[in-house]
């Protein structure tokens, strides 16, 4: 449960900054978003992948920003999986 908490809050973190960091530094640049709470919405739909595709990034540079943002939440989530599964004790199975 440690372990699914960390992961979550994590993103969560990395969800909040990313979508400040986009608010102040790609105003304007998404399609739909305005407020910091769309930029929000934006940043946990494409972490997610459950993007609606109401908000779109109309520049090359928010397509690679979100990019980066996407794999390196994911990197750290497969990461902190395979900590988690190699850590687990079989002795009870073997």
């Amino acid at each position: 449960m440690r372990t699914f908490l960390a992961i979550l809050g994590f993103a969560l973190a990395v969800s909040i900054v990313f979508a400040m960091m986009t608010f102040v530094f790609f105003r304007g640049q998404i399609k739909n978003a305005e407020t910091a709470a769309d930029y929000l919405h934006y940043a946990i739909g494409a972490l997610t992948t459950s993007g609606t595709g109401d908000m779109i990034p109309m520049t090359d540079a928010v397509q690679l920003w979100t990019s980066f943002y996407v794999l390196t939440v994911w990197v750290y989530i497969v990461w902190v999986a395979v900590n988690h599964v190699s850590n687990i004790k079989f002795g009870r199975f073997g």
